[in-house]
Order: C-alpha cells, then structure tokens, then sequence
C-alpha cells in the first residue's frame, strides 16, 4: 500500500524556498530587478508622492545584491542607477531643451551622459559592499544592511535625520532654520 504525502511534505521547506529564489535572482532576473527597482524609486517623489515605493525598491535592490560577486553587485547597481536618474532626471532634458534653448540632440546626449554617470554612484556602492563583505545568506543581509543604513541616514537631505518610513511634513510647514 502506497502512502500518500501528507501536507508537510508538499509543502516546500522555507530553506528550499531560499534556494529557489536564489537561483533566479543570480541569473539575468536579478539584473532586471534591479533596473526595475530603479525605476519605481522616483515614484515616491512629487508628483507621484507613492511613498512605499521609496521603501520597496531598495528593498528590492538589497535583495538582488545578495549571494553575488563583486562584478555582478556593480552591474545591479549601475542598472539601479540606470533606472532612477533615467526616470527621475527627465526635468534636466526639459530645462535644456525648452529653456536653455539647447538643440534636441544635445540636450539628449547631454541628459543621457549625466544619467551614465550618476549611475556609477549606486555601481561602487554595490561593488565595494560586495567586496568588503563577502558574505553568503542572512550575514550578508545583516552586515551590508548594517552599513547601508547608517550611510542613508547620515546623509539625510535636509539634515533633520527622520526615519524614511515617517511621512514627512511638506516644506512649508516645517520650521526654517533660526526662525522663531
């Protein structure tokens, strides 16, 4: 008489859960998650203001530095780069073109080379937490999380260092600096 499986053993262990998505976030997946990630940051900004997507997509982007080389962590974060200021810069085009008076090509090149290079940014950040914290699974989450954190909340935009999961009070309402 044949058993049939019970419940528990069609059900995947978390561990070979973590060995699946592993292996498809290692290959090319892992790479369009990262430009993808990219993408929907700028999302979480005016006009947009979709303010989870500015918690989701580094989310994202961490989990796809995980449990790869150096080499592949600075392409993820280039394709990050990539996406970010590729969506998020478009007011650079339109400040050439229609007010600076900038032909349609250069402000192109101009804007496009601006975006090439403010992506390298994301890249070494991506490399040297890949190289200098070679670690494998959950240490790595918590080594790398550990100094991506600190270095997002020291260099807040504003200085007031809020937590990024608080909605913040627009600019209007908040106090200026040595007024009464």
């Amino acid at each position: 008489m044949a058993s049939s499986p019970s419940a528990a053993d069609t059900v995947a262990s978390p561990r070979s859960r973590h060995d699946r998505l592993a292996a498809v976030l290692a290959g090319r997946w892992g790479d369009w998650l990262s430009l993808l990630a990219g993408a929907m940051l700028p999302l979480a900004f005016a006009p947009f203001d979709i303010f989870p997507a500015a918690v989701i997509a580094p989310a994202l982007l961490f989990m796809s530095w995980l449990d790869v080389p150096p080499r592949r962590a600075l392409r993820r974060g280039y394709l990050f780069g990539l996406g970010m200021f590729g969506v998020g810069i478009n007011w650079v085009f339109v400040s050439m073109y229609e007010y600076g008076g900038v032909s349609l090509p250069l402000s192109l090149f101009l804007t496009a080379l601006l975006v090439a290079f403010l992506s390298l940014f994301p890249a070494v950040l991506a490399y040297l937490l890949a190289r200098l914290f070679p670690f494998t699974g959950a240490s790595a989450a918590v080594w790398r999380l550990a100094v991506v954190f600190p270095a997002g909340w020291v260099t807040d935009n504003d200085g007031d260092s809020q937590l990024i999961l608080l909605p913040r009070q627009p600019c209007h309402a908040r106090p200026r600096h040595g007024a009464p």
